[in-house]
């Protein structure tokens, strides 16, 4: 069995013999030629020698395609370039390696994106997949750019001093909104991602559509990953692979700025139906679909998961990321994340779905992301330093939730209700920590109540008129002792909130008799002991006030002193 790996890339052109003449010169001197020394995939690529100047060339696909409707509406262009001298190249700031598209002439009408240069080229890197929005503000414009018809496409780079050889190579050039397509039964459990860019940054050089490349098993990843299948039967499993989503640069000769923006210029949605360009996606429908990414431990925990990253980009003027995104759908399927980490993934996180209720998120951390809306069964989750604004909050909280032992941190808010359908709602062990407040209430009208059991006390913030009510379970105990401090057993002792009756019994033979109280706090209390039982030493009874506190409870020792009025 194997994935099946698709994508909704079109090719340009694979840069191969058979497309020479399609190829122009950018600048004098010698001609392109077709070079089968060096390719990132198939058998050739285009290449040009480059000395003192500034030159390249560019690709004439024959007819222009409209990026800004119809189509094609939004979709990105995916071009491999080599730099064999980068040393020898400008800065990018000064056009050291630029991306050109043009609707006319690959020397007139065009846009250049400096996109890379001697400061910011690594040495060791060889073969780069620029992904560039032909949209965006770009570089530098010669005559009229014209993003509804682009037909060349190519690269150039500046040489500010003698170089050898041919030192700047073009393969593949393609375009689309670089998603990948999964479905099948993946060959080696656990390794599912593995096979995905084994598939498309193959051994074999046939495949190499740039959206995924592999570094000492690290896979990177410039577009988004669909996984699952309307129709076909789907069974992926990952533990313990590392992707990292990537966020590529340009020079708009003021700052280092983003080649993909968060979502394109005219909202068009992926297949996910969402606008973003980078992330991940589960999918359903009429096949089977069973998705597995970690293992389980016990019955609420997890390990074995798989990392997903998105960092910033340290070569922006102010570091950032392309935004990225993590979703399911409604159809039929089986998720299950367990011991699982997704950092920097600052679009949103819908693992809400109608066919992933109550399926298993365990030992999860989400890190720095957007807003979280579930119906998974989330325990033992991190939901830390999230980038939700005030008004979304780290997670959306409703009737649907199955969230519990969980940690709350750092977080603007942490949790946030738009309704009250569900009131009371009930907190299980969840704790909070360093959250400007752990509860934001922007319901209008009706007032809701929490019950936060044995977890933190959440704060909370009312903005919209309705109230929250927080009922919380503390821990009450009292121990008894004599005037000696020596401990009293079978004490007949009791706790009142009111006419509640908190406790009721008899002390251990630690002295103690305890139990918990979930209503409102601070709360008054009154406590009553007494042991007259024949047979044993008895004392007189006692009574007398306490105060069950917010959130450390009621913990207080009673002193009886021996009634020497009775026989024991």
């Amino acid at each position: 069995m194997a994935l099946t790996v698709t994508t909704d890339l079109t090719n340009i052109t694979t840069a191969e013999s058979g497309d020479t003449a399609n190829w122009d010169d950018v600048g004098s001197g010698s001609s392109a030629v077709t070079e089968p020394d060096f390719f990132v995939q198939g058998a050739a690529c285009e290449s040009r020698a480059v000395s003192n100047s500034k030159k390249g060339m560019c690709f004439n696909n024959g007819a222009g395609i409209d990026f800004t409707s119809g189509t094609h509406q939004d979709k990105l262009v995916y071009i491999w370039v080599r730099i064999n001298t980068p040393q020898l190249a400008d800065t990018i700031r000064n056009d050291g390696v630029t991306i050109r598209m043009s609707g006319s002439s690959s020397t007139t009408n065009y846009r250049d994106w400096a996109v890379d240069g001697s400061n910011t080229l690594p040495a060791t890197e060889g073969w780069i997949c620029y992904v560039v929005d032909p949209q965006s503000a770009g570089t530098v414009d010669n005559g009229t750019y014209d993003a509804t018809s682009v037909q060349w496409f190519g690269a150039v780079t500046d040489m500010t001093t003698t170089a050898k050889g041919q030192n700047i190579g073009i393969d593949r050039i393609s375009y689309g909104r670089g998603e990948i397509y999964v479905s099948g039964t993946v060959a080696t459990a656990g390794e599912g991602f593995k096979e995905v860019a084994d598939a498309i940054y193959d051994s074999a050089l046939t495949n190499r559509w740039g959206i995924i490349t592999v570094k000492q098993g690290i896979i990177y990843v410039k577009g988004k990953i669909i996984i699952g299948h309307a129709t076909a039967n789907t069974t992926f499993s990952s533990y313990g692979e590392t992707v990292v989503f990537e966020t590529g640069y340009y020079d708009n000769n003021t700052n280092v700025v983003k080649l993909v923006p968060d979502a394109g210029v005219g909202a068009v949605t992926g297949a996910d139906g969402l606008t973003s360009y980078n992330g991940l996606a589960f999918t359903g429908g009429s096949g089977t679909t069973n998705i597995d990414i970690g293992l389980i431990v016990g019955t609420d925990a997890g390990r074995s998961g798989s990392s997903f990253i998105c960092p910033d980009q340290a070569e922006l003027t102010t570091p950032a990321k392309t935004l990225a995104t993590v979703s399911v759908d409604n159809a039929t399927m089986a998720l299950d994340l367990y011991g699982t980490s997704f950092k920097g993934f600052e679009g949103i996180v819908d693992l809400k779905g109608t066919g992933v209720n109550d399926d298993d998120c365990f030992g999860c951390t989400f890190d720095g992301c957007g807003r979280i809306t579930t119906n998974m069964e989330l325990r033992n989750c991190n939901i830390v330093n999230s980038v939700a604004i005030s008004t979304d909050g780290a997670m959306i909280w409703d009737d649907t939730m199955n969230v519990q032992s969980s940690l709350f941190a750092n977080n603007s808010r942490a949790i946030v209700f738009e309704a009250s359908t569900g009131t009371p709602f009930t907190f299980t062990d969840l704790s909070f920590s360093g959250n400007t407040f752990d509860v934001r209430n922007e319901i209008a009208v009706t007032d809701i109540t929490i019950s936060y059991g044995t977890g933190s006390l959440p704060t909370n913030e009312d903005v919209s008129g309705s109230t929250t009510t927080l009922t919380g379970s503390v821990a009450v105990s009292i121990t008894v002792v004599d005037k000696d401090d020596s401990p009293i057993a079978s004490a007949q002792t009791a706790l009142y909130v009111g006419s509640t009756e908190v406790l009721n019994g008899d002390t251990n033979g630690s002295g103690v008799i305890s139990g918990s109280y979930s209503g409102s706090t601070p709360a008054n209390a009154v406590w009553r002991s007494r042991k007259g039982s024949t047979g044993s030493t008895k004392y007189i009874a006692n009574s007398g006030p306490a105060v069950i506190a917010t959130t450390t409870g009621l913990a207080i020792k009673i002193v009886l002193l021996e009634d020497t009025n009775n026989a024991t």
